[in-house]
């Protein structure tokens, strides 16, 4: 699986699962919100395995 990022520089400004949905946040950002700056770039970040879901326990159930 893997995630697409949409930063600005250095500073992501969104995450994505499909990268269509992703370039056009990136297309968009750049023409409206940054005042015609091509400085948002997609990039692609693999996920290596599923989040895992902990419970949290608390010292009163512990005991």
């Amino acid at each position: 699986m893997k995630v697409y990022v949409v930063t600005l520089g250095f500073t992501p400004i969104g995450v994505f699962k499909d990268r269509e949905t992703a370039l056009a946040v990136s297309k968009s950002a750049n023409g409206s919100l940054f005042g015609d700056e091509n400085d948002c770039h997609v990039r692609e970040f693999p996920i290596m395995s599923e989040p895992v879901v902990c419970e949290v326990i608390s010292d009163a159930e512990r005991e």
